[in-house]
Parts: C-alpha cells; sequence; structure tokens
C-alpha cells in the first residue's frame, strides 16, 4: 500500500516534473528515447528497402 501511495505522489503533484525538467537527468532518459526511435526507424527503412527489392528482383 505504502509503495501504491509513493507512486501516486510522485505523479499526481506538478512540482516533481518541474524539477525534474530542470534537472539534466532528463536529457538522459531524451537520449535514450531518441537513440531507439532512431534504431526503430532505420530497421523499419531497412525493412521497406528489403521488402521493395523483393518486389522489384522478382
Amino acid at each position: 500500500m505504502s509503495e501504491n501511495v509513493n507512486v501516486n505522489q510522485n505523479q499526481d503533484p506538478s512540482e516533481p516534473v518541474l524539477d525534474e525538467s530542470k534537472l539534466p537527468v532528463v536529457k538522459k532518459p531524451s537520449v535514450q528515447y531518441m537513440a531507439s526511435m532512431f534504431v526503430g526507424v532505420v530497421l523499419i527503412i531497412v525493412l521497406a528497402v528489403a521488402i521493395v527489392n523483393g518486389y522489384f528482383g522478382s
């Protein structure tokens, strides 16, 4: 019960969000998010190129 209360307290108020936005810690997840998105886009492009090459090749 205490864990759920702590999670709710962290999510409900806007103060922790404002504090996190000021801290450089937010930059790390954003970089990881950008990296994951970049990898995902590259994989999608590679799959799309492979499919197009398969259709035109055959």
